[in-house]
């Protein structure tokens, strides 16, 4: 880097999730990375670029087949993998609130008193954990424990 020097300004980025507004057009899908991306510290990223990929072989499967249903096809690809996006997304905006973080940044109330900390928002799905200390609190799909 000896001589080197700055051609342009320097930018950051804070939030690395995008996702495109639409996944098909005139003779053209979206699938993996080019469909969207979402934040790194949850390693969707394969799976979502497995599961869109297979998605949208099947959906160039059909077209050939029936040609006239392209449009149709082409919605139900666009409607699955936004109803799948958006659920990582959703949990990842989640994941960098206040409250969240405060979950898992919060020492244990067990090692202090017998009754555990109040949980930090109202929208946490939270229960005190049966086993004592800390919280439990679950999504539609996966259970989380912070103790």
């Amino acid at each position: 880097m000896q001589g080197a020097r700055r051609v342009s300004q320097v930018y950051t980025i804070s939030d690395y999730s995008y996702k495109n507004s639409r996944f098909t057009g005139d003779r053209w899908m979206l699938a993996g990375d080019a469909a969207g991306f979402i934040d790194p510290i949850f390693s969707t990223g394969v799976f979502l670029a497995i599961l869109s990929g297979e998605q949208c072989a099947d959906a160039l499967h059909q077209i050939l087949d029936a040609p006239g249903r392209k449009a149709a096809i082409f919605r139900n690809y666009e409607k699955r993998l936004n109803q799948v996006m958006n659920k990582y997304l959703r949990f990842v905006e989640a994941w960098y609130r206040p409250e969240f973080i405060e979950i898992f940044t919060t020492p244990s109330s067990a090692s202090t008193s017998s009754a555990p900390s109040t949980p930090p928002s109202p929208a946490t799905s939270a229960t005190p954990s049966p086993c004592g200390g800390g919280w439990k609190f679950s999504t539609s799909s996966c259970s989380y424990s912070a103790t």
